[in-house]
């Protein structure tokens, strides 16, 4: 071969690789956030941390595709929810939320308006958050998804009481939650918040037997001590709760 035909050869093999190495840095990079996203994912409901130190994987979430961005941001703010932290810097839910009602995911969109609203809630605009879970409610309804109208009507009633606000709506709300789904939790706030003395007893003891139903046994027995505390601070009814704390 002759020296010019070297020196084009080295110039054509030298043009592949630059050409060809960007494809194959983009195509491994892409095959490792899915691998991340995927792994996270896997492991969010029962190891928030974990899922949130395998996201920090990625870097920077520039190089994500519109789907990849939504799932991330679906997972860390399901892993901040987990681990009980605020969700004040999740601004990217409102953007899952979006691309995910667009494509219609109904595994994913109970949980994010549920994040979404809790988001809002965060920042204080707490019309926002009510919008997005009644929007979620409507929603669930359409599809006959009647856990995940229970649990959004639960969360506004939730959201009401710790803000003192609405607490008729939060009674309701309680109420609608339990027509489509029964629960503890909402048996139980009814008990504390709204409940006179002709069915405290009966709002207390469904919330206990729904706690010993799904064995939640430390629940049952918070839910037993604080009703019947209740029962005898507010009621004078001593013997009935002594009764319950037996």
């Amino acid at each position: 071969m002759t020296t010019s035909g070297v020196k084009g050869m080295k110039r054509y093999i030298f043009l592949f690789w630059m050409l060809f190495l960007p494809v194959l840095f983009y195509t491994c990079s892409k095959d490792h956030s899915k691998e991340i996203l995927h792994n996270a994912g896997n492991i969010v409901n029962q190891y928030p941390d974990s899922a949130l130190t395998i996201l920090r994987g990625i870097g920077s979430t520039r190089s994500l595709s519109s789907e990849e961005l939504a799932h991330y941001a679906w997972i860390k703010g399901l892993a901040h929810d987990k681990k009980n932290s605020s969700l004040i810097e999740d601004s990217l839910l409102i953007y899952a939320l979006d691309f995910y009602k667009t494509h219609e995911n109904r595994a994913i969109l109970p949980s994010l308006y549920e994040l979404t609203g809790k988001y809002y809630y965060a920042q204080k605009d707490y019309d926002a958050g009510d919008k997005i879970w009644s929007e979620g409610i409507e929603w669930a309804k359409g599809v006959k998804d009647s856990v995940t109208v229970s649990k959004l009507y639960h969360q506004r009633a939730v959201r009401l009481i710790r803000l003192s606000r609405d607490l008729n709506n939060a009674e309701q709300y309680l109420k609608n939650s339990l027509r489509y789904k029964e629960n503890a939790a909402a048996y139980y706030m009814l008990a504390g918040w709204f409940a006179g003395i002709d069915s405290i007893l009966y709002f207390g003891e469904k919330s206990v037997e729904l706690a010993l139903q799904n064995k939640d046994t430390l629940d049952a027995a918070f839910y037993l001590r604080n009703i019947a505390g209740n029962l005898a601070t507010s009621y004078g009814k001593y013997e009935e709760a002594k009764a319950m704390l037996q």
